[in-house]
């Protein structure tokens, strides 16, 4: 899931801003590349004053992503609704994993739509 680390090392690139904000913006799987623009309205830290008016995130083919964010940490989780497992990512040391053993529903590409955002947050919880 080489993009969901370069999503989290671009978005937690931008942080700054003060205010506490979280989102879930899910990308939902569909059968061609998705595209997002990630705004001040979906993360507090994309901040038109530091001249980032936002950044587009494009998932691959049959590729569901969800994200949440703070100003001072992003976790994504994402998966293939093809596949069996979904990954999550952080800021929070910036690794990617496998997000359990089990495998999970991935219809949706993530399983879940809201990662927590916090210092503990690893884009599984």
């Amino acid at each position: 899931m080489k993009k969901i680390a370069m999503l989290v090392l671009a978005m937690a690139s931008t942080l700054g801003a003060t205010q506490v904000f979280a989102t879930a913006s899910p990308i939902t799987p569909s059968g061609t590349p998705a595209a997002f623009t990630v705004t001040n309205a979906d993360c507090a830290f994309v901040n038109a004053a530091l001249g980032v008016t936002g950044f587009q995130i494009i998932a691959s083919r049959e590729v569901g992503l969800a994200f949440a964010c703070s100003p001072t940490v992003v976790s994504v989780n994402a998966g293939n609704r093809k596949g069996k497992y979904t990954y999550g990512g952080s800021s929070n040391g910036g690794s990617v994993t496998q997000c359990g053993t089990t495998p999970a529903d991935t219809t949706t590409g993530w399983t879940i739509a809201a990662p927590n955002a916090t210092g503990t947050g690893t884009g599984c919880n």
